[in-house]
């Protein structure tokens, strides 16, 4: 429907439309990048939109140059996670790339094997994870506890310890750039302020998503590539 961002669909293959069509932005996405002639500092990807990106960038013979790029995955919202089946469905790994030849301890969920959790998969395979805030990161290496109104990991918190534990999970505290104050000397650039909304569910907030400075291996000069929703 010409508008309509996302879709529901119906309860035996729910949002299996919006994971098709993801799907495919992220074939189209890999697929530009390694016609231009220069590769970006570093592809930026966001949420579980993206994650097929980081599966093919790590898996797909034919999408191999993406994996001397810099890629930062940014989580915004770790309570939607876009679980499709690995096989055996029209909306599943399989189904969109056959000669895929992915493992399963890569792609898939936690709590489920035979389930695609491409949420998983970008935090297992990019180079840098990072997070709205420095104690948003600490936060989701820790359970959920609904019972304590207290939401963590959803699931995938033993993954975020592993990355937290090698030094590649981080926070960047969400910031915002603020017009200039009567009075302000015009000579100054605007101070950006950065403000932790109290109260916050996970996920909640959008990240400012790092530069080429965050990824030791990003060109000076170069732009980032940004793959999203």
């Amino acid at each position: 429907m010409p508008g309509v961002v996302y879709h529901g669909d119906g309860d035996e293959h729910p949002y299996a439309t919006d994971a098709n069509k993801f799907a495919f932005f992220c074939a189209a996405v890999a697929s530009w990048v390694i016609t231009r002639p220069q590769d970006p500092a570093v592809l930026h990807l966001h949420d579980w939109h993206s994650g097929v990106l980081a599966v093919l960038r790590r898996f797909d013979a034919r999408y191999m140059r993406l994996a001397r790029i810099p890629t930062v995955f940014t989580i915004h919202n770790l309570a939607y996670q876009g679980q499709r089946p690995l096989r055996d469905d029209a909306s599943s790994l399989h189904a969109w790339f056959p000669t895929l030849r992915y493992t399963t301890a890569g792609v898939s969920d936690p709590a489920f094997p035979h389930v695609f959790n491409p949420m998983a998969a970008a935090i297992r395979l990019c180079d840098r994870i990072n997070t709205v805030s420095p104690s948003y990161a600490r936060e989701i290496c820790r359970p959920s506890d609904p019972s304590a109104g207290f939401i963590g990991g959803e699931g995938l918190e033993e993954d975020l310890k592993q990355r937290e534990r090698d030094g590649t999970l981080i926070g960047i505290l969400n910031g915002g750039n603020y017009p200039q104050l009567p009075g302000r000397d015009r000579g100054r650039p605007p101070v950006a302020r950065a403000a932790q909304a109290p109260g916050r569910s996970a996920g909640r907030l959008a990240a400012a998503g790092p530069g080429p400075g965050h990824c030791p291996d990003a060109r000076a000069g170069q732009e980032p590539a940004q793959a999203s929703r």
